[in-house]
């Protein structure tokens, strides 16, 4: 047919979900699409990109918004561009890839990655607070120099624990990560990425990255019965939680999320669910004998409140904040710590008892990727029972509690720490 506005209107609408199409008797490839009663302008033909031949479609417009004129004038440019050898429809996805932010690359980066919660909070915190500017910022025109000054601008800022060298580089290794996978995923319209080098590799290439000393903070034997003393003065889930972290070396996260179901006090075994561990892989360990006591106790208390071993406030949830207890610890005792800090303890107090490396490993549930061995040998859970239980022994000693009972208080600290039950 001859594609002008009375033919047009002469076409009847297509059934639901069939559309038809009518083409031009005079400039092949232009037609009108039939959708039910919407009627538009496209044109299609083949074109030749580096030798391989494919079939493009483009719409042009709608009829009566368009005027069958300009839908012919558009169509006449694309044929120019067809033998050309140009895509017009890639050329305009490539324009929109190499547009593509921070805050877009991010939504997919972490479905992709399937990163946890946690880490997502961390990205998302370091994007918010040195990022703001660059979040709608096409990734394409984030240049070496601006990493470069971001970067020295957020190592000066100071702030509650000192200057900004940790979180600049924290921030600078998630501006790496998601550029790097921006890198991976869009192309141009040749099929090369749209970010050849990251600009993140100036800090590498100028050697800026900040020399940042990895904490070692433990708490020393000498300190550990004044730490406990002052953690039995917290209420009973706080306490239990920091005496379990200190036994067991489990990270924080790891302890509170413990759920009753996955204590085995007939095995005397806790597993923490490999979707919790850093390494992914579900860990196994024995329970000493003093926390099978504990755990016995508090599952008598709390069992029918909370599915969680350290459930939160009202019994929702699980624990989550415990810097009151830190501080309260640190203000009755003088012993400053983090929670991370009782995992160094546990381990280094193993370590002080000779117990071979490749249980301390176990233990912590360290993966050694140069270990050739790790992957073929199945961890025995009741293997790693006996320096468990060396290691709870030893730290009991230093912190002078009774393997029998909970620690005791003198009548000198319960001057000193009033909240400490006799």
């Amino acid at each position: 047919m001859r594609i002008i506005k009375s033919e047009i209107e002469r076409l009847r609408p297509s059934p639901p979900g069939q559309p038809y199409f009518e083409f031009d008797d005079e400039l092949k490839g232009f037609g009108v699409r039939v959708s039910g009663g919407v009627k538009s302008y496209i044109f299609q033909g083949r074109v030749v990109v580096n030798g391989e031949s494919k079939k493009v479609r483009r719409t042009l417009g709608r009829c009566g918004v368009m005027s069958v004129e300009q839908a012919r004038n558009e169509a006449k440019k694309l044929i120019g561009l067809f033998v050309q050898g140009v895509d017009p429809l890639a050329k305009e996805r490539e324009s929109e890839t190499k547009l593509v932010t921070l805050r877009e690359v991010f939504e997919p980066y972490k479905k992709a990655r399937r990163l946890r919660q946690k880490t997502v909070s961390v990205y998302e915190g370091a994007l918010r607070r040195c990022f703001p500017d660059w979040l709608d910022l096409p990734i394409t025109q984030i240049t070496k120099q601006m990493v470069q000054d971001r970067h020295q601008e957020i190592s000066n800022a100071n702030g509650p624990r000192g200057k900004g060298e940790a979180q600049a580089n924290q921030a600078m290794r998630v501006l790496r990560s998601l550029i790097n996978y921006a890198g991976s995923v869009y192309e141009d319209s040749e099929g090369k990425p749209i970010v050849v080098e990251n600009p993140v590799k100036r800090l590498s290439q100028a050697k800026l990255w900040n020399h940042n000393r990895r904490r070692q903070s433990i708490i020393d034997r000498s300190q550990l019965s004044r730490w406990w003393r002052a953690v039995s003065g917290l209420n009973d889930t706080l306490r239990d939680f920091f005496i379990l972290c200190l036994l067991t070396g489990l990270r924080r996260n790891e302890a509170a999320g413990l759920k009753w179901s996955d204590i085995d006090l007939d095995a005397k075994t806790l597993r923490i669910e490999g979707d919790r561990t850093k390494n992914h892989e579900d860990h196994f360990l024995p329970l000493s004998d003093y926390l099978e006591r504990l755990l016995k106790q508090r599952r008598s208390e709390y069992i029918f409140k909370s599915p969680y071993v350290f459930p939160g406030r009202q019994d929702q949830g699980h624990l989550t904040e415990v810097k009151r207890g830190v501080n309260q610890v640190h203000k009755a005792s003088a012993v400053k710590f983090m929670t991370h800090d009782l995992r160094r303890t546990f381990l280094t107090i193993g370590e002080s008892l000779d117990i071979p490396y490749y249980a301390l490993k176990r233990l912590a549930n360290h993966k050694d990727g140069n270990d050739v061995t790790s992957g073929y040998i199945k961890s025995d859970v009741e293997r790693l029972r006996q320096p468990m239980q060396q290691i709870t022994d030893a730290i009991l000693h230093y912190a002078k509690v009774s393997k029998s009972g909970r620690v005791k208080i003198t009548r000198r600290y319960q001057n000193d720490c009033p909240t400490a039950p006799l």
